[in-house]
Formats: C-alpha cells, structure tokens, sequence
C-alpha cells in the first residue's frame, strides 16, 4: 500500500483506487476486510492473512498457502488465509 502510494487510503477508497491501478489481487492482515467489504462486483480479489503483524518474519510462514490461493483466487472473492498452526 505505502509502495503504490495508497498509504492514506481507508477500506473502501483503497480498493477503488487499487483497482483502478490495475491490480488483480490485494493481500492485507486486516482481519475486518472479511466483515466489512461487499466484493462480489470487485474488479479484486482480497485474501487475508492470518499473521498478527505485517512484519516479513510473521508473513513467511504463510507463503506457501498465499501462493496456493492465488491459483484459483477469481475477481470480487474474499479469501482467507489462516495462521499456520
């Protein structure tokens, strides 16, 4: 988000703007994207991380199922993917 200059964006207008960009899917451990978006008629596909921080050594456990997800992920889904136990 900081990287693509949507840093000050909230929910909503993030998505928007993302989409506009072109981009195909956003990745966020926001656990309240699941509850809080309506994306049926996104352009997006949103997948949840299951990661207490944005921090790469909480992210790194997870890559193996963020690429799973991201091979069948289609537009306007929202996918989670849960903490590694």
């Amino acid at each position: 988000v900081e990287w693509a200059g949507f840093k000050s964006k909230k929910n909503g207008e993030l998505l928007l703007a993302a989409e506009n960009a072109g981009y195909d899917v956003l990745l966020t451990v926001d656990q309240s994207m699941l509850h809080q978006q309506r994306s049926s008629k996104r352009k997006l596909a949103i997948v949840t991380l299951g990661s207490p921080t944005n921090q790469i050594e909480d992210l790194l456990p997870l890559v193996d199922a963020v690429l799973h997800v991201l091979e069948s992920i289609r537009p306007g889904q929202i996918l989670a993917v849960p903490a590694p136990e």
